[in-house]
């Protein structure tokens, strides 16, 4: 069966459509799921997880940045051309793949 798409809710972003179109066209011939915008439940809340991937290699978290030009990185701070200055996704990435091991348990 070819790689399936699943919205979970529709509030995707250009960068979240452009990741999708990309990922459906070249895993085309592959069997898997990918979720869109998918909440994670936590405690009494949910966790956004761009983009789930499940397929035969793995269970892949996407969390999807629709930047452009240079970006200085380290692993608290990713500081984007324009000065903009945000917390390393990698660090939510990692607690969402935590919970949702937890979750498939």
């Amino acid at each position: 069966m070819p790689l399936q798409y699943i919205p979970c809710a529709h509030n995707d972003n250009k960068g979240e459509q452009i990741t999708r179109n990309f990922l459906m066209s070249s895993l085309a011939q592959t069997d898997g799921i990918l979720l869109g915008n998918y909440h994670l439940p936590v405690n009494n809340g949910t966790r956004e997880c761009d983009l789930v991937l499940f397929n035969q290699r793995g269970v892949w978290i996407i969390e999807v940045k629709n930047w452009r030009g240079y970006i200085h990185v380290d692993q608290v701070n990713w500081q984007r051309d324009d000065g903009l200055i945000q917390h390393s996704p990698l660090i939510s990435v990692e607690t969402k793949a935590k919970i949702l091991a937890t979750v498939l348990e």
